[in-house]
């Protein structure tokens, strides 16, 4: 038989919220932790770490996404997650200014 100290956690998965309204209210809460935005080609992804969950919220929209960066709570520790395309290109450009300077 499998024995987790952490039983709490062990069988924990993200959740996925639809509305930003309930984003923000989540983003709120005294247990939240920090916040991640991932923006893509496509899509921008907002994920509020809780103390048991992971919420995850995706905007379509840039306009959006961009207003919702604004409207997080002041003080929240917020990390940007790059894709590797865009560190990809981070690298070329800066590999190109560093050849022709």
């Amino acid at each position: 038989m499998f024995y987790c100290p952490l039983q709490s956690q062990c069988n924990v998965s993200p959740k996925q919220i639809h509305e930003i309204k309930d984003f923000l209210l989540t983003a709120r809460r005294k247990d939240a932790r920090s916040v991640k935005i991932k923006r893509s080609k496509d899509i921008v992804k907002f994920k509020v770490r809780c103390s048991k969950y992971l919420y995850t919220l995706c905007v379509f929209d840039q306009e959006k996404a961009d207003k919702l960066k604004q409207s997080l709570p002041p003080g929240s520790f917020i990390i940007f997650i790059k894709t590797y395309r865009s560190r990809l290109l981070e690298t070329v450009s800066h590999f190109e200014s560093f050849c022709y300077t």
